[in-house]
């Protein structure tokens, strides 16, 4: 997966996909729990305002949120960069995550992890593939919600006119055949 700065340097650093993604989101949780409910822009202006003016307060959530996910001080505010212009909602489950994709256009979160499903036929668990990535379980779920049909004519409707025009013939004599109808059908 390419990602971004923040993101590759943590890479090399030695943390997964995994782990990178999870600190991000703990980092934000953080912040969520600071702010509160509110909407996207106004939670991304506050914590703009918090990297901004309160830089002090900005370190002590990364330091932390390091400490406690990872279990060690290796990383701390100096590795780990934390941009708001990254911060999105989820397309799918609407949950607040720190988008670390490479061009920032990813729609979906990684908190559900990877989505699998038992295939029957060879007796094992399959994950989602798209572009030779797995997706996760909002990425799959949104995926297949954009595979399936949607239809929204039914097959047996037929479409009617009750107020044909003088010379449509067809559309006159549908019309009067459905009156016969009703007529005898009550």
């Amino acid at each position: 997966m390419n990602y971004n700065k923040e993101a590759s340097l943590l890479y090399e650093k030695g943390l997964t996909k995994f782990q990178i993604t999870n600190l991000y989101q703990e980092i934000l949780e953080e912040f969520y729990k600071a702010c509160g409910h509110v909407e996207t822009d106004v939670f991304i202006q506050k914590v703009k305002d918090v990297k901004r003016y309160e830089r002090s307060y900005l370190h002590q959530i990364i330091d932390e949120s390091c400490k406690r996910y990872l279990y060690s001080t290796d990383l701390t505010w100096r590795e780990v960069k934390f941009e708001p212009k990254r911060i999105k909602r989820c397309k799918n489950c609407n949950a607040y995550f720190y988008d670390v994709s490479r061009n920032g256009r990813s729609l979906t979160c990684n908190i559900g992890g990877d989505y699998f499903v038992y295939d029957s036929t060879n007796r094992k668990f399959r994950n989602f593939y798209k572009n030779g990535e797995k997706l996760s379980v909002c990425g799959a779920e949104l995926e297949i919600h954009k595979r399936t049909p949607i239809y929204k004519r039914k097959v047996n409707m037929i479409l009617t006119d009750f107020f044909p025009a003088e010379g449509d013939i067809k559309g006159q004599a549908w019309l009067d055949e459905i009156n016969i109808f009703h007529q005898n059908h009550g």
